[in-house]
C-alpha cells in the first residue's frame, strides 16, 4: 500500500525532474496514476468525482489570485509605473546582488506576510526582471527567497489554520509553536540572503569570486531578519512577523547602503529621482498593503468579506467533501482594485485597465488548465481516507510507514514529511493540516517534544513551497515561461535540500537543550 500511495510523489518527480516534461503533460500523467491508486484504494466513483470537483474549486482560488496579479503587473507596465519602480530600486543601488536581497527576500517576504498563497513569486519576480535579471533566474531566486516568511504569511494563516486540528489547538499553543520555530529556523533565515547570492552566481553567472564581496551585507540582513522576527513573535504576535520584520530590516538595509556600510563601494547609489514620481509609482503597491491589512486585521471588515462566499456543501452527497468560492476575501480582488486605483493616481486613462484585464485572461488560460489538473490530483490524494475498506488515507499511509521504519530518526524524517506534503498539495498550510496530527502521534510515541516536532513540520513545509507545482506554474506563467516548470523545480531542489539539512541540524541542537 505504501508504494501505491507513493506514486503521488514518485510520478511527478519522474515526469517533471528526470524526464523534464512540461507541467501540463507531467501533471496529467500524474493524475492518471493517482486515479489508478484511488481505484486500488477502493474509493467510490462519487468520492472520486466529488474530490475532482473540489480540486477545480480550489484551483479557481489560485487562478483568481494569478489573474489579479497579472492585471496588476499589466497595469503597472502600461502606465509606465513599473519603470519608475525599477528606477526607485536602482536608486537605492544598481548592484544586482543588493537588489536580489531587497526585492526577492525583503519585498517578497512583505508580500507573503500580507497576501501569501504564492503571491510573492508572481509579484516580485517581474520586478527582478525589470531591474536586469533573466526571467528564469528571477523565478528560481524568488521562489528560493520565499521560505522565511511562509509560516507567518497571509497574517499567520499557515500557523493558526495549519495546526488547527492538533489536540491542544488554541492561540496560546500556536504562539508557543511559533516561538520554537523562531529559534529552529533562525539559522535558515540568517543565511538565506547569502544562499541567494551563492546560488545566483553558481547557477547563473558563474562569477564565483563575486560572492565574497556580499557575505557581510547578506548576513547582516539575514541575521537582522531572524532577530526581529524572534522579537516580534514574542512581543507582538506571530501573525504579524512577516509584515513587520521585512519592513524593519528594509529600513536598516537602505541606511547601510546609503552610507556604504557592508557593501562594495560601487554599490552605493549616485543617482536621484523625482520623489513625486517614485511615490506615485509605488502607490499601487502601497494600496495593496493597506487594503490587505485592512481586510485581514480589522475584524468587522474581515468578517463581512469572509461571509460573502459561495459554499457547496456535501459535493455529490459526500458529507466530508466541500468547496467554496471566496471572491471578496481573495487577495486577487485587492490586487485588481489596487491596479484600478493606481491608474487614477498615475493620472492615466482607464482604458489601460481594460487592456490589462483582456491581456490577463489570455495569459492565465494555459496555467489555469495545469492548476485544475494539479488540484484534482491533490484532492484525490488528500481525500483517500474516504474509501470502502477502512484504509488509511494515502498521506497517512506514507507517514505511518515512515514512522514504523524511521521512528528512531524522526528528527530527520519530520521535516521531510512536511516538505513532501507541500510538494504534493502545493501549500504549507495544507501540508501541516494533513501531517500535524501524525507528527503529534509520532512525538507522543517516540517521547519527543511536541512543539519542536510541530515547528519542524512547519519548517519542512515552508521549505517545500519552492518545490510547489502551484507556485512554480504561477511564477513561470507571469513571465511567459510555460514549459520550463521542470527546470525550475530541478534548480530549487538544491536550496530546499540545504534548508532541510539545516533544520535537521538545529533539531538535534535544540533537543539537547530540552527536557
Amino acid at each position: 500500500m505504501f508504494w501505491i500511495a507513493s506514486t503521488a510523489i514518485i510520478v511527478p518527480l519522474i515526469c517533471l525532474v528526470f524526464l523534464r516534461m512540461n507541467a501540463l503533460k507531467g501533471m496529467s500523467i500524474s493524475l492518471l496514476f493517482v486515479l489508478g491508486a484511488a481505484y486500488y484504494w477502493k474509493m467510490s466513483i462519487t468520492v472520486i468525482g466529488a474530490s475532482m470537483i473540489q480540486g477545480v474549486f480550489k484551483a479557481f482560488a489560485i487562478i483568481f489570485i494569478l489573474f489579479g496579479a497579472t492585471v496588476l503587473l499589466q497595469t503597472l507596465e502600461k502606465t509606465g509605473a513599473i519603470r519608475w519602480i525599477e528606477k526607485s530600486f536602482t536608486a537605492i543601488s544598481s548592484d544586482l546582488n543588493i537588489l536580489l536581497i531587497l526585492i526577492a527576500f525583503l519585498f517578497g517576504s512583505l508580500i507573503e506576510g500580507v497576501a501569501g498563497f504564492g503571491t510573492p513569486a508572481i509579484i516580485a519576480a517581474p520586478i527582478l526582471v525589470a531591474v536586469g535579471f533573466s526571467p528564469f533566474a528571477a523565478v528560481v531566486l524568488t521562489l528560493m527567497a520565499n521560505k522565511a516568511a511562509v509560516p507567518f504569511g497571509a497574517v499567520g494563516v499557515p500557523t493558526f489554520i495549519g495546526f488547527s486540528n492538533i489536540k491542544q489547538a488554541n492561540w496560546g499553543a500556536f504562539q508557543e509553536i511559533s516561538q520554537v520555530l523562531s529559534i529552529l529556523d533562525f539559522l535558515n533565515i540568517a543565511i538565506t540572503p547569502l544562499l541567494l547570492i551563492i546560488f545566483y552566481h553558481v547557477l547563473f553567472t558563474k562569477q564565483y569570486a563575486m560572492i565574497k564581496r556580499y557575505v557581510v551585507f547578506s548576513l547582516m540582513v539575514g541575521i537582522s531578519y531572524g532577530v526581529f522576527g524572534y522579537v516580534y513573535i514574542h512581543y507582538v504576535g506571530f501573525e504579524f512577523v512577516s509584515i513587520l520584520a521585512p519592513i524593519t530590516v528594509f529600513i536598516f538595509a537602505i541606511v547601510f547602503i546609503k552610507k556604504g556600510v557592508f557593501v562594495p563601494k560601487e554599490a552605493v547609489p549616485t543617482t536621484t529621482l523625482s520623489y513625486s514620481m517614485v511615490c506615485r509609482s509605488w502607490s499601487t503597491y502601497a494600496i495593496v498593503v493597506v487594503l490587505l491589512l485592512l481586510t485581514r486585521t480589522v475584524a468587522p471588515v474581515q468578517q463581512f468579506l469572509q461571509e460573502k462566499k459561495y459554499v457547496w456543501e456535501n459535493i455529490l452527497g459526500q458529507a466530508n467533501i466541500h468547496a467554496e468560492v471566496d471572491i471578496f476575501y481573495s487577495p486577487s480582488l485587492v490586487l485588481i482594485i489596487a491596479a484600478l486605483l493606481g491608474i487614477v493616481v498615475m493620472g492615466q486613462s482607464v482604458r489601460h485597465f481594460k487592456t490589462s484585464v483582456s491581456t490577463a485572461f489570455k495569459k492565465v488560460s494555459r496555467p489555469s488548465l495545469v492548476l485544475i489538473i494539479t488540484l484534482m490530483f491533490v484532492q484525490l490524494f488528500s481525500n483517500s481516507s474516504m474509501n470502502m475498506i477502512g484504509q488509511l488515507s494515502m498521506p497517512e499511509q506514507i507517514a505511518y510507514t515512515l514512522m514504523d521504519h524511521f521512528g528512531s530518526v524522526w528528527l530527520i524524517m519530520a521535516p521531510l514529511l512536511g516538505l513532501l506534503g507541500t510538494f504534493i498539495t502545493g501549500s504549507a498550510t495544507v501540508s501541516t493540516l494533513t501531517f500535524a496530527p501524525i507528527q503529534e502521534v509520532a512525538a507522543g510515541q517516540l517521547q519527543l517534544p511536541k512543539n519542536l516536532i510541530f515547528a519542524t513540520q512547519m519548517g519542512g513545509a515552508s521549505a517545500g513551497t519552492m518545490l510547489s507545482i502551484n507556485n512554480i506554474i504561477s511564477a513561470t506563467a507571469m513571465l511567459g515561461m510555460i514549459g520550463k516548470e521542470g527546470r525550475v523545480l530541478t534548480k530549487n531542489i538544491l536550496m530546499a535540500s540545504a534548508y532541510v539539512v539545516l533544520t535537521i541540524v538545529m533539531n538535534y541542537v535544540l533537543l539537547s537543550f530540552m527536557p
